[in-house]
């Protein structure tokens, strides 16, 4: 991965790299928190947005994330047209604290207050679901 700092007059600043050249796991998409100070890659790994040195994993690869209050909120597909929506609290090390199944194939999250609505596919149609937690 790389980084760039945009200045707020728009000129490019210092540039980044991560330290981890030829590392497996680097996968789409690739998610930024919403304060700028976290990565998170389709594969789970967890790196600081600044330095881009990799602080952690999740347990399991994403298909999308989105952040909510203090939570991490990740969707992923798990298989026979059913994907999962994990709840994973950022101040315990990415622990997940919740988990909900839904049929249909992912296809992204947008956070709500206390949640996600849910975009995916179920027989060939858009599906929105909200889900609190």
């Amino acid at each position: 991965m790389h980084s760039e700092e945009i200045r707020s007059d728009g000129t490019i600043g210092a540039q980044n790299q991560t330290p981890y050249h030829g590392i497996s796991g680097i996968q789409h998409p690739i998610r930024v928190s919403p304060d700028g100070s976290i990565v998170i890659l389709g594969s789970g790994l967890i790196f600081d947005a600044i330095d881009l040195t990799r602080i952690g994993s999740l347990s399991n690869n994403i298909d999308d994330a989105v952040w909510e209050s203090n939570a991490l909120f990740t969707m992923r597909s798990i298989g026979n047209n059913k994907c999962q929506i994990q709840k994973w609290d950022v101040c315990a090390n990415y622990k997940i604290v919740d988990a909900r199944q839904l049929s249909g194939i992912p296809i992204k999250m947008f956070p709500i207050s206390n949640g996600v609505l849910v975009v995916s596919e179920l027989n060939g149609k858009t599906n929105l679901t909200t889900l609190e937690f």
